[in-house]
């Protein structure tokens, strides 16, 4: 059925391509021009066809880390510009057609050959667009850090904890980065800052524990005095790629978990830490991963993490996935009174002004990127440092977050 699928698949590329092929071919005039086109058209096709059978047929762990994004981002280029361009063909030939029956009727040309040439050059103009786009996100989104600094209100924060200066990062999908200068630069700039403590919220890798090494002197920067304190997200796990056995699975999970030991971050795997300045004291819970979308991970246990804080009186929770708060922090754990989430990476892909913010992301979660409030709760979202699959990010830039709690 898998194969059947693939050939399926293979053939309709290959029409729609041909049929493209002869489009484009067509408003070409000069004999020269038409061959260097050949040439470079079917050069950039048949690479697509030859990787979907090559998906199909060969282990996952054959396109992992940076040859991922590379055939990832190759398909997307390929596929929206051809699409686009598809649609303004289609329309042409109908309209090509319609006319035509009108004149074999009526007698007239309702048809000029020359709006012909117009609506094929303008489907081939607004083609290139999406590419350009995605090429300008590649080059200058990939690595744009953008510092989101807030202050967060609470309560009934203990006064020794006002002004609490908390940096968080999250989804560093250590195994997409190839530009290493780069992502120093955007550890640099977080730590430039100082923070108080740091929370890291999860999806370290994008699936094995090799991704970490080559990037593990650079995280190693990550420090702050009150401690760095690190959870799991749903790419920690192993589950995205295919094991020989499931020690083998275990083995590479293991491997994150003392990724985060000797990088110093204390991992919370259900669990919680109390600090304290002076008298005061502050709850630090984390959990493992819980979303609630099904084909997410439930590993999250908060009544367990939460065991001990019952008489702290300000409580922040680390989860991976921002879902996890209307489906049960909102509901059953109103003593929490802020959760830190990653996740969604803004889609890596949307819009934010001043007046007006819009992604992909929202129509997945509610809660995509930024602070939201339910009463007394609160939480923040983070956007992500790194990528996964599409390596850039078109309008939501990767963030570096600050956020500074205040007694309110």
């Amino acid at each position: 059925m898998k194969f059947l699928a693939v050939a399926i698949t293979i053939i309709l590329i290959l029409l729609l391509n041909i049929y493209l092929f002869r489009g484009i071919n067509g408003l070409i005039d000069k004999k020269k021009n038409k061959k260097l086109f050949q040439i470079l058209f079917w050069v950039w096709t048949i690479p697509l066809p030859l990787l979907i059978i090559a998906v199909a047929v060969l282990p996952t762990e054959y396109f992992k880390g940076v040859s991922r994004s590379i055939i990832l981002t190759y398909t997307i280029f390929d596929i929206i510009g051809k699409i686009i361009l598809l649609l303004f063909f289609v329309l042409d030939d109908l309209i090509h057609f319609s006319s035509k029956k009108i004149k074999e009727k009526k007698g007239k040309q309702v048809y000029d050959e020359s709006r012909k040439q117009f609506i094929k050059k303008t489907g081939i103009a607004i083609s290139v667009l999406p590419v350009a786009g995605f090429s300008f996100g590649i080059v200058s989104g990939a690595h744009n850090y953008n510092w989101h600094k807030i202050k967060v209100s609470i309560p009934n924060l203990p006064d020794e904890f006002h002004g609490l200066r908390i940096g968080q990062i999250s989804d560093l999908h250590s195994g997409s980065f190839s530009n290493f200068t780069a992502v120093k630069g955007g550890i640099d700039m977080f730590m430039s800052e100082k923070p108080d403590l740091v929370f890291f919220c999860g999806d370290i890798v994008n699936d094995q524990a090799w991704e970490i090494k080559a990037v593990f002197d650079i995280y190693k920067n990550v420090k702050a005095p009150l401690g760095v304190y690190s959870i799991l997200g749903n790419h920690d796990y192993g589950d995205y790629s295919n094991w020989k056995s499931q020690s083998a699975k275990m083995k590479n999970f293991q491997g994150i978990l003392d990724a985060h030991q000797n990088l110093g971050w204390d991992l919370l795997r259900n669990e919680n830490r109390i600090l304290k300045i002076g008298n005061d004291r502050l709850a630090v819970i984390g959990v493992e991963n819980w979303g609630a979308n099904m084909r997410f991970q439930k590993h999250g246990d908060l009544e367990k993490a939460k065991k001990g804080t019952e008489d702290v009186s300000t409580k922040l929770l680390l989860s991976h996935d921002p879902s996890h708060w209307d489906a049960q922090v909102i509901p059953e754990h109103p003593d929490i009174d802020l959760m830190f989430a990653g996740h969604t990476h803004g889609f890596q892909f949307g819009i934010e002004t001043p007046l007006f913010r819009w992604s992909p992301a929202q129509y997945l979660y509610p809660q995509w990127a930024g602070l939201y409030k339910k009463g007394n709760q609160q939480l923040y979202v983070n956007r992500g440092f790194g990528f996964i699959g599409y390596p850039g990010r078109i309008g939501i830039l990767p963030e570096l977050t600050l956020i500074e709690l205040v007694k309110g």
